[in-house]
């Protein structure tokens, strides 16, 4: 007879007890880790260096309960149910790996938690919402959270309460719905009204006995304005003002054109202001004989003991007081010497500039004298003046060619990166005495922004490079993170004037097998593989592995026995396995390709690799017998 059985195995390596936990950059996760028989011992909760040594601890207070220890963006609070609750807030990537909840030699579990960047819970938005109206908040979240439970929280000052959760389909004017298809919850407020406007974060409850946590992620700035209607109407009434007050504005002008003129007398010390006149035509009865009777139209006499028939011509007023009233003056430069008549009229002269020539000297256009010992009318030709001291003052010189400092190029390479990769250079210092080093990026405005090594054998950022004076072997390290057809000077100064650079061209490659980012999972205790392509060209060139600090630069990795290569050059393929993985090995990784020239090398890097290591997996099989 056979008999089946069924066998479900939990392979754990390590402590019993590992709980995966996930969060999102710039959220919140807490953790509750529930326990019995230990009211008032003292608890901790650490993230772990090693599988058994624990880094920097948060304490709870003896015999202390509800009261919150914070350290930065954690805390900890202890619960008299039996429950202890870990905050971590803002959170990073680098937050990620294998935290513990314990009491010292009772009981202790392990949390993996993952930060983890998805396009459904990255961003901040705004929804607008009119009063008595109803809005819709909308929160999306990953797959792996389909059958998890959603919250929506309001925040009031430091703290979040909950407003509706997801197994809750109507409370009050709130209702929610779950659009497990499009992976989207839907939060309906109903009228609407003024102290429903503020920050409502969209968050996930997982877990259950004895770990659980509920994650924070997407904040929505809900924002409550007046009625959508009168809103519209307010709108409309003031374009029709605005309307109407333009149309009568435009009328009044149209109506209201007049003409304006203003005449004036000078005479002697007196003058009288003529008052103005509105241009209108004369249409008083005449005592003419004839039947017909024609009218010209004429100015109005702006002279009051002048016949009311008189025609002026237009002329310029007078300027000179003892002329007559109506005299007519032609254009003329007013009178600049006091000796001369007043009605001289003089060209345009330039005036004189030697004192001991006569007012009345015309000059031709000349340089002023630049040297003391000549005359004070000798005039110069256009010249530099000199710029060596040591050549008499009345030297002339031809323009000469800026001087410019003695640089010396002594080397240039090519360096190809590829398309959303990153490139490390290393220079072997030019100089067998070091000199202070720099590195510029070329312009058409020359070289001139430098940035010079600061410190030594240690990383120096300047935006997109960072530098490395790695004094114990003679070599400069530069880092580029975001590969660019750029030209760079990296070098020495070797005098005060004088320089010695290597040229850096920057290539960009397009390929098919490089500039991706994937990403891959890893069990504690176990071994992952890595597969990373590169282009055929590369095939002899030796292969690169490494990962990323916390200052986002990849080195080269050293473990030894925790790391295999294995190079498949035919198919340019490079396979990389990571042995007994533990909560330090995520993180990001980047595979590359290095090339040497002379005493010049750099790597290539070309597919960037985020791997999360999480608890152990969970495999069943049958056995038969």
């Amino acid at each position: 007879m056979k008999i089946i059985f069924l066998f479900t195995l939990h392979l754990i390596s390590g402590p019993v007890g590992c709980f995966d936990v996930i969060g999102f950059p710039g959220g919140e996760v807490k953790i509750t880790c529930q326990y019995q028989n230990s009211a008032g011992a003292q608890k901790n909760f650490c993230k772990l260096r090693t599988p058994q040594e624990c880094g920097n601890s948060i304490l709870t207070p003896f015999g202390q309960f509800n009261t919150g220890v914070n350290r930065g963006r954690f805390s900890l609070v202890d619960n008299p149910v039996g429950a202890l609750t870990a905050t971590i807030r803002h959170l990073s990537s680098w937050d990620s790996g294998l935290y513990r909840c314990a009491e010292a030699g009772d009981w202790s579990y392990d949390v993996n938690l993952v930060v983890k960047k998805d396009s459904c819970c990255l961003r901040s938005k705004t929804v607008t919402g009119y009063l008595g109206e109803t809005v819709t908040i909308n929160c999306f979240y990953p797959g792996e959270l389909q059958n998890k439970t959603k919250f929506l929280y309001k925040q009031y000052g430091q703290l979040y309460r909950e407003v509706i959760r997801s197994s809750d389909s109507q409370k009050d004017r709130f209702s929610i719905s779950d659009d497990k298809s499009s992976k989207v919850v839907s939060v309906r407020i109903s009228d609407v009204r003024e102290e429903d406007g503020g920050v409502y974060s969209c968050a996930v409850s997982a877990g259950g006995e004895p770990v659980s946590y509920y994650t924070r992620y997407t904040e929505i700035q809900l924002q409550v304005s007046g009625s959508f209607v009168i809103i519209i109407v307010s709108v409309c009434a003031v374009l029709l003002l605005i309307g109407g007050l333009t149309l009568i504005f435009y009328r009044c002008i149209k109506k209201q054109g007049f003409t304006s003129s203003s005449n004036r007398r000078d005479v002697g010390s007196n003058s009288e202001i003529m008052p103005d006149y509105e241009e209108i035509k004369d249409t008083r009865r005449h005592l003419d004989t004839e039947a017909t009777h024609l009218y010209a139209t004429v100015q109005q006499p702006p002279a009051y003991s002048d016949p009311l028939k008189s025609v002026y011509s237009t002329a310029q007023l007078p300027t000179t007081p003892t002329d007559t009233l109506k005299s007519v003056y032609a254009t003329a430069q007013l009178p600049t010497t006091p000796t001369d008549p007043l009605k001289s009229v003089y060209a345009t002269a330039q005036l004189p500039t030697t004192p001991t020539d006569t007012l009345k000297s015309v000059y031709a256009t000349a340089q002023l004298p630049t040297t003391p010992t000549d005359p004070l009318k000798s005039v110069y030709a256009t010249a530099q003046l000199p710029t060596i001291p040591s050549d008499c003052l009345d030297t002339v010189q031809a323009t000469p060619v800026p001087y410019d400092l003695p640089n010396d190029k002594v080397g240039s390479i090519r360096v190809v990166g590829f398309s959303g990769g990153q490139t490390i250079l290393k220079f072997k210092y030019p100089l067998e005495e070091p000199k202070p080093m720099f590195i510029c990026k070329e312009s058409e405005e020359g070289c001139s922004e430098r940035t010079y090594l600061k410190v030594q054998n240690a990383w120096q950022q300047n935006g997109e490079i960072s530098l490395y004076d790695d004094t114990s072997k003679g070599f400069l390290m530069v880092f580029v993170r975001n590969v660019l057809e750029e030209t760079y000077r990296c070098g020495t100064d070797v005098l005060q004037f004088t320089e010695q650079y290597i040229e850096v061209k920057m290539e960009v490659m397009e390929d098919p097998c490089c500039g991706k980012v994937v990403s891959q999972t890893g069990y504690l205790g176990k071994t992952v593989n890595i597969t990373c392509h590169y282009p055929p060209t590369y095939r002899s060139n030796p292969k690169h592995f490494c990962k990323e600090d916390e200052d986002h630069i990849c080195q080269g990795i050293s473990a030894t026995g925790k790391y295999s290569l294995s190079d498949h050059s035919q198919v340019g393929l490079l396979k990389v396995s990571i042995n007994n993985l533990t909560s330090t090995d995520a993180g990001v990784y980047w595979c590359g390709v290095e090339t040497t020239e002379g005493s010049i090398s750099y790597t290539s890097q070309t597919l960037r690799i985020r791997l999360s290591v999480n608890c152990e997996q969970i495999s069943s099989f049958y056995l038969l017998k």
